[in-house]
C-alpha cells in the first residue's frame, strides 16, 4: 500500500505590514512556484479581538494562541516514496520569512501541523507558549515518568 510523505508547519500572527505581506507573496511566486511537489498555505481568520475563538479565558484550556487573528497552516508531500531531503527548508523558508520579521511573543505555532523539524523544547514554547509550566507541572502530577512521550510532547516539570 502506497501512502503520501509529507511535512508541515504552522504559524499563528496577528495583523501583517505591508511589507511582511508583499515578503508572503513574493516568498509564494518565487520559492512556491518552483516548488513541484503539493503544497499549500491554509490561512484561517482565526481568532483577534472579538472573535468567539477568545472568548473564553485564556487559562480555562491549554490551547495558548487565542488571541492570535491568523493562522497558518503549510503543508508538502510526496505522493509516494520518501520526502526530499531538501523539501524541508521550503517550509521552514516560509514560516521563517515571517517569523524572522516577528518579537518572539508576535507568533505562535499549532500542535496540529506539527513541525517535526522543532526540538522538543522549541516545540513546547511555540505550541504552548504561557501554559507550558502548568502542563509540565500537570503531566509531572499524572505521567512522573514520562511514559506517554513524543518527541514534541511536554515533559514533566522536575523538582
Amino acid at each position: 500500500m502506497q501512502h503520501e510523505t509529507f511535512y508541515s508547519s504552522s504559524l499563528y500572527t496577528n495583523k501583517l505590514t505591508d511589507a511582511q505581506l508583499q515578503s508572503f507573496v513574493n516568498y509564494w511566486f518565487d520559492a512556491g512556484k518552483t516548488n513541484k511537489r503539493s503544497w499549500y498555505c491554509q490561512i484561517d481568520i482565526h481568532g483577534g479581538e472579538n472573535n468567539a475563538v477568545g472568548h473564553p479565558s485564556s487559562d480555562s484550556s491549554a490551547y495558548a494562541h487565542r488571541d492570535f487573528l491568523f493562522m497558518t497552516n503549510f503543508y508538502d508531500k510526496v505522493d509516494k516514496g520518501v520526502f526530499p531531503a531538501d523539501g524541508f527548508s521550503f517550509l521552514q523558508s516560509f514560516v521563517a520569512n515571517l517569523t524572522s520579521t516577528l518579537a518572539t511573543d508576535e507568533w505562535g505555532q499549532y500542535i496540529n501541523y506539527p513541525d517535526q523539524k522543532l526540538d522538543q523544547a522549541t516545540a513546547q514554547n511555540n505550541y504552548w507558549s504561557q501554559h507550558l509550566g502548568k502542563l509540565q507541572t500537570l503531566k509531572a502530577h499524572v505521567d512522573p515518568k514520562n511514559l506517554f512521550h513524543y518527541p514534541q510532547g511536554i515533559l514533566p516539570v522536575t523538582p
